[in-house]
């Protein structure tokens, strides 16, 4: 067929459907099985010393050991740090993965951090704002109505917030005084549902007298997507509840470390944010994001790591637990990573500290991946790989294909270019899949 052939029947129809909607019919059934319907993604931004982890070096010299005694979990073979006691007790229900990296000689925060949460790298200023995995969810597996798909509990970084699909796919984004005042706007209605339910179609009236054009302009269909949004939100009793961890038992909270005995820095408000996230996801949100900085620990890496991995250790570890529990495990992803490792000796803070390192860990559970696994090593330091190096893009596409999702689909920007979800090509992480 010639390209003036070509042309003529792309403006025709071949029984009621043109040659555009065949394509996108096409593309559309190229999306693998769906392993996982939705994903908890924990970030430990900062970046946490993957040698005081999950990859504990007990037979290393002294200068490179560290200050943690390395324990069994239960899988033999399967060792992490002393600080994780109840995550050991859980190594059956998670996949460590020893090997992942940005493969940058030198980890910086705001670019890994970017890099690792889009699973693309940004250069600044030729390259869009790409969308990271929970607006990618919220475009591609939005979740039943009455319902958020994507929910940030703590800080809403920019590159949470902003990308080139708008402001229809952005997150809503909570922090724990958000929290807890939107649980009381949820739980006292101002108006009767009857009244609101009548001015939210004279609203919806309305706009439908200019959406024709509005949908030209993804800005001002993003502005009445997350209208609607928080209509139903409104309506929907299920949010409320929630949000609202005066429903949880207080042995549930001992459990999660969010209790008054909790008192690290910021781990109480951490331990609740997981709460939170897992009531989200057992009421159908697709995607929930929890934040837990503060990792940097450039003057003193024991007293930052004995500090925080004891709340990370109590409240993922009874996450995986009550998921399990639920059955909600088999089609939840959770995921436990940061920007970046530590160097494996000291460095920085009179000898005390540790600096940026581009090996790292990353753990997954649920939603397809292995229980009780570890892929890839590094050396005796914990500093080089030294088995089955993977990247973030690795990381990323294996994410996207449990969850359904092809990382090739192209999605397009506010400007009408098309980009792959995942632009770079990368195997997937095989050997953590179950």
């Amino acid at each position: 067929m010639n390209r003036r052939t070509f042309l003529t029947l792309g403006g025709t129809s071949l029984f009621g459907l043109t040659w555009l909607d065949l394509l996108r019919a096409q593309q559309a059934t190229s999306n693998p099985p769906p392993r996982a319907r939705q994903m908890i993604c924990v970030w430990l931004a900062g970046g946490p010393n993957h040698r005081d982890s999950f990859d504990p070096k007990p037979d290393a010299p002294a200068e490179f050991r560290g200050s943690y005694r390395t324990i069994r979990t239960n899988v033999p073979g399967i060792q992490v740090s002393e600080l994780l006691p109840r995550l050991a007790a859980n190594a059956d229900k998670y996949t460590i993965i020893r090997s992942a990296t940005t493969g940058d000689g030198r980890a910086d925060h705001n670019k890994d951090s970017n890099y690792w949460l889009t699973a693309n790298r940004r250069r600044v200023p030729q390259t869009p704002k790409y969308p990271t995995y929970g607006s990618v969810m919220a475009r591609m597996r939005p979740g039943p109505s009455g319902v958020p798909n994507f929910v940030v509990l703590g800080s809403g970084s920019d590159y949470l917030v902003d990308s080139y699909l708008g402001s229809a796919y952005a997150p809503l984004v909570f922090s724990q005084q958000q929290a807890q005042a939107m649980r009381s706007m949820l739980s006292v209605p101002q108006v009767r549902l009857s009244q609101f339910q009548r001015e939210g179609d004279l609203v919806r009236a309305f706009n439908e007298q200019r959406a024709a054009l509005d949908r030209v302009e993804p800005i001002l269909e993003g502005r009445d997507r997350l209208q609607q949004q928080a209509f139903d939100m409104l309506r929907s009793a299920r949010v409320a509840q929630a949000l609202d961890l005066s429903r949880e038992n207080s042995r549930n909270l001992e459990r999660y470390g969010a209790s008054n005995t909790n008192r690290g820095r910021g781990g109480r408000g951490f331990c609740e944010s997981v709460i939170i996230a897992r009531r989200l996801i057992e009421i159908g949100v697709p995607f929930v994001h929890v934040e837990f900085g503060g990792w940097d620990a450039h003057d003193n890496n024991d007293a930052v790591m004995s500090d925080k991995f004891p709340s990370v250790d109590m409240a993922v570890a009874a996450l995986l637990e009550d998921l399990h529990q639920s059955g909600l495990l088999r089609t939840t992803i959770v995921a436990l990573l940061g920007e970046m490792g530590r160097t494996p000796w000291p460095q920085g803070g009179g000898g005390r500290g540790s600096d940026h390192w581009p090996t790292q860990f990353v753990v997954l559970a649920g939603g397809g991946f292995r229980g009780g696994a570890v892929v890839g090593a590094t050396d005796y330091r914990a500093a080089e790989i030294t088995d089955r190096r993977y990247s973030v893009e690795s990381f990323a596409r294996t994410v996207y294909t449990q969850l359904g999702i092809n990382p090739d689909h192209e999605l397009m920007t506010t400007d009408g270019r098309p980009l792959k979800i995942v632009t770079q090509d990368a195997p997937l992480i095989r050997e953590a899949l179950a």
